[in-house]
């Protein structure tokens, strides 16, 4: 993972006052309560439309704005009739950038995820597409069944500007809310949503997947405490982005940029 220069909450937060280090930090604090942000788009999922910002644009638009394409994109998973069936929550030892660096960037599946990268019919297929408020990698799986789907179809990983994960597999839907803590360190909460969540095989689905995301979890985890060490080092340094592997990362980090100026300015 490489940033075009270090973006930490510290290094934003090394002057003035304590108040405006309180108000920066919950400057990034975008979206609260889960899914209560997103209900025009994905109906009983959520409960109230929100606005994702005010600092995102001078004009915020209505979230439908912001999520444009997604509802078309994840239709055949039929997510107003998906139901809730599971919270997961992770404590990160990591600024809340690095942690979203590291879900959008596609170097360290490879390495750090082998049992995840399985699940794929063709790596070498798996892409990134951008879109105005976020990006979406697209992970082709494989025809045999797994934790993930009976055969076939896609994995759909959306990371909606600027905290907001939309993990997609067929009959499955799981949404990642990051949340900035402190300057090295996040809380991201799973939650889980499934098109069946009574039956005998439904339950023993989602325990797989749950146990499974889990394990992913920890190992993004830990990669993810390197990385804030190593930011924390003299030895760091800014490098260029991987056209192929870190689109994504790039993408986040204009829209990050643009925001903070965008605060700054006022």
């Amino acid at each position: 993972m490489r940033c075009s220069e270090p973006l930490s909450l510290g290094s934003l937060d090394d002057m003035n006052s304590v108040s405006r280090r309180r108000s920066r930090i919950s400057l990034v604090v975008m979206i609260v309560g889960g899914f209560l942000a997103v209900a025009p788009v994905f109906g009983p999922l959520g409960k109230t439309l929100h606005y994702l910002a005010d600092f995102i644009a001078e004009r915020p638009q209505p979230i439908e704005h912001y999520f444009h394409g997604v509802r078309e994109r994840i239709a055949p998973t039929r997510p107003g009739a998906l139901q809730f069936a599971r919270r997961v929550d992770y404590d990160v030892q990591a600024n809340w950038k690095v942690y979203v660096d590291n879900y959008l960037e596609g170097y360290h599946i490879p390495y750090v995820h082998p049992e995840l990268l399985k699940l794929y019919a063709d790596y070498q297929s798996y892409r990134t597409e951008v879109s105005d408020w976020y990006s979406v990698q697209v992970g082709p799986l494989q025809q045999e069944r797994n934790v993930y789907t009976a055969g076939g179809g896609e994995a759909l990983y959306y990371q909606i500007f600027p905290n907001l994960m939309l993990n997609v597999v067929p009959g499955r839907l799981q949404s990642n809310v990051v949340i900035p803590v402190a300057a090295d360190r996040c809380k991201v909460i799973f939650r889980y949503y499934y098109d069946d969540v009574t039956s005998a095989p439904a339950r023993e689905r989602i325990e797989a997947d749950v146990a499974f995301s889990d394990k992913v979890q920890r190992e993004d985890a830990e990669i993810c405490e390197r990385v804030q060490q190593g930011l924390g080092s003299r030895a760091y340094d800014k490098g260029r982005f991987s056209v192929r592997f870190e689109e994504g990362v790039y993408h986040f980090q204009k829209l990050l940029k643009h925001a903070y100026r965008a605060w700054l300015k006022r």
